[in-house]
């Protein structure tokens, strides 16, 4: 789980995010990133977003957000602050091993040039 700090929780940051924010599309999921002008020092806050529509069992879609949030809190210190991410996690993510989703996270995060280290 990751510290409240670093959740977004409002339905007004995710929409902010997914229409402000630049995409970084994935066969498992699409990442919008946005930088906060406002508060640059702000600590990074993230949201997953997995919808019915991926399945209807809430067991596989609540596995699917532990796994990216278990390599996000991994990854947390290493990200730059002042930044608003949030996943939306496609169809695709239920059939991929874990490994491979924790991998396309990191590969993601680099290309979105947030992580800071490795």
């Amino acid at each position: 789980m990751l510290p409240k700090k670093n959740r977004l929780s409002s339905d007004f940051d995710f929409r902010r995010v997914r229409r402000f924010g630049e995409g970084y599309p994935t066969p498992f999921f699409s990442v919008f990133v946005l930088r906060d002008d406002k508060e640059p020092k702000a600590p990074p806050r993230f949201g997953f977003v997995v919808s019915t529509k991926i399945s209807k069992r809430a067991v596989k879609r609540n596995r699917i957000k532990r796994i990216l949030r278990d390599e996000i809190s991994k990854l947390l210190s290493d990200i730059s602050p002042g930044v608003l991410i949030s996943f939306w996690v496609r169809p695709k993510a239920l059939e991929s091993p874990p490994d491979k989703l924790r991998l396309k996270v990191r590969e993601t995060l680099k290309k979105a040039r947030i992580l800071q280290v490795s």
